[in-house]
């Protein structure tokens, strides 16, 4: 089976595609100059309306409204119409629709699991399929002034970033992170005496981890919930030195059963499947981990930033972040969303005027006020809006700093059946009696995958 080196040298290539989207930026600013405000460079009249697509809860929504208004108000001759959708795959299957009756939104919002489909390519390098939706963001962003190199964060760019092209504008970027119940677990009891002491800036390793779960046990409630997921599993896997794919940006199988994945993966299990540190399927079935965290029936629960307003409302529930916990080195998953220009708007040079406001400081700042969205504009980040020191959880920078360690997961092509089947396989893993032997149950994992992602061509079967 691949070993992982794959992730490492394709995240290389991206940071190569960021530093020349960086140098572009820095290309249209003179030397020793701030760079000014986003500005407009429309050559032709500003057209009556433009339409930006958008998906989201609520309060996000209703945030993307009042700054589409604001951006009106301040640009008269023209309305900016948001069209609002509930989830991704909702929106997407309205831009196709809309694509192909020739009346694309000028804008719209997705996440990275859905850039491959949105280019309309399997995997980068491999024959294009359908008609990409989008069209690269680069250098339109760059002739308005956006200062890439130190005003947005690169692994967002990074994510975005294909064919030395910035597909996509980053506007929220979220590590996932360890939620804790402060009433049923004390960071300062975990450290044995003479280790240095569990905090959030510092961090914690596994080992504090599983000292945690333990602690935070009781007769009627559990330490914490790691849910059977590749989302959830990878970090843990990336942290002991492991990869979840043979490479990253055009997988042919998993390597769970890789050495390093492998160790990992018995330690994370020794944890996930302790029935007196966890609640079992059949009782998250009748209450999800969500629900019990809630309710303060469970001390530490995985998520990204878009958890924390769920758990603001819950009563008497007193809860703070962490860092994931490390193995070897730090690591964790992002979630991140981009705005995309539609390659059919017929007003790409307003369309960039638009995109390039809705990163901006004021539009970031609205944005991470609804207390959802951790924005990619960096000086947004470090502003009472995103950090909301007055309110539940009280290291909210402990966001920002997890994102250095973040990696993702593959998207497009048939990835999305093979994380399925993984998922699937996890969800065994996490709930029979017996797994031994483990390195057997990940071999067969990763052959199911492979016959997804790379199978043999029928004459050779």
């Amino acid at each position: 089976m691949p070993t992982g080196g794959g992730r490492i040298r394709q995240r290389s290539l991206r940071v190569v595609v960021v530093a020349a989207v960086v140098a572009l930026g820095a290309a249209c600013t003179p030397d020793g100059e701030a760079p000014p405000p986003p500005q407009s460079s429309s050559a032709t009249p500003v057209p009556a309306t433009l339409a930006l697509s958008v998906y989201g809860p609520g309060p996000v929504l209703q945030a993307y409204r009042q700054v589409a208004a604001d951006y009106s108000e301040r640009h008269p001759d023209m309305a900016v119409e948001v069209q609002t959708h509930a989830g991704r795959d909702a929106e997407l299957a309205d831009v196709r629709a809309r694509t192909d009756a020739g009346t694309p939104p000028d804008l719209f919002l997705i996440d990275h699991d859905a850039l491959a489909g949105v280019l309309g390519r399997a995997w980068p390098g491999a024959e294009h399929g359908p008609l990409p939706l989008s069209q690269p963001v680069d250098e339109l962003l760059g002739e308005r002034h956006l200062p890439f190199g130190d005003g947005y964060n690169r692994v967002g760019l990074e994510a975005f970033s294909l064919g030395a092209r910035l597909q996509c504008m980053p506007v929220e970027l979220s590590p996932m992170v360890v939620y804790y119940n402060t009433d049923l677990l004390r960071l300062g009891r975990i450290a044995r005496p003479g280790d240095d002491p569990v905090t959030p800036d510092a961090g914690w390793t596994f080992d504090d981890f599983a000292r945690a779960a333990r602690l935070a046990s009781g007769a009627d409630h559990k330490g914490l919930a790691v849910d059977p997921s590749l989302e959830q599993v990878a970090p843990f896997v990336w942290s002991g030195g492991g990869d979840v794919v043979d490479d990253d940006q055009d997988p042919s199988t998993t390597t769970l059963s890789d050495g390093a994945s492998t160790a990992a993966m018995q330690r994370l299990l020794e944890l996930a499947r302790n029935p007196r540190l966890t609640f079992g399927a059949d009782e998250l079935a009748r209450r999800s981990a969500v629900q019990r965290f809630r309710a303060g029936q469970l001390g530490m629960l995985l998520g990204f930033r878009a958890l924390t307003p769920s758990l603001r409302t819950a009563d008497n529930l007193h809860f703070d972040v962490m860092p994931m916990p490390r193995l070897r080195t730090p690591a964790t998953i992002g979630s991140v969303k981009a705005l995309c220009l539609s390659r059919g708007s017929q007003h790409v040079q307003a369309a960039a005027d638009l995109l390039a406001h809705l990163v901006s400081d004021d539009a970031a700042e609205a944005l991470a006020g609804t207390g959802y969205v951790m924005p990619s504009n960096l000086d947004a980040v470090n502003e009472r809006e995103f950090l909301q020191p007055d309110q539940q959880p009280a290291h909210a920078r402990v966001f920002d700093e997890a994102v250095p360690g973040i990696e993702f997961l593959p998207s497009g092509g048939h990835w999305p059946q093979a994380r399925a089947v993984v998922d699937q396989a996890l969800a065994q893993l996490w709930s029979r009696p017996v797994i031994d032997p483990l390195d057997r149950r990940l071999e067969a994992i990763d052959r199911a995958t492979h016959g997804i992602l790379a199978p043999e061509p029928r004459g050779n079967q």
